[in-house]
């Protein structure tokens, strides 16, 4: 199931991606109306606070990669190990 899960990630946000990079290069002719830098008083550009998204995109994709090459090399996580404990025991 996490194999069907992390390829059904990275497909899905790879196919956004172009369209993503799309939208934040046709921002760069838009300018912020009230946002400026506050050393040049200039007016901000919309791509520069969109293209966090972007890189947000990019990480989450080779997080999940490197996750998915984790699981064909040594198999499904232990779920004992990552759960959290609500008892503690002595």
């Amino acid at each position: 199931m996490s194999i069907i899960s992390c390829l059904a990630i990275i497909l899905i946000l790879g196919w956004a991606l172009l369209p993503t990079f799309d939208y934040i290069d046709w921002m760069k002719m838009r300018k912020t109306s009230t946002v400026r830098f506050p050393i040049t008083g200039e007016k901000i550009r919309l791509s520069y606070i969109f293209s966090i998204y972007g890189i947000f995109m990019i990480s989450v994709i080779g997080f999940y990669l490197w996750k998915l090459k984790n699981l064909f090399q040594k198999g499904p996580e232990d779920q004992d190990k990552n759960k959290l404990r609500s008892v503690i025991k002595y």
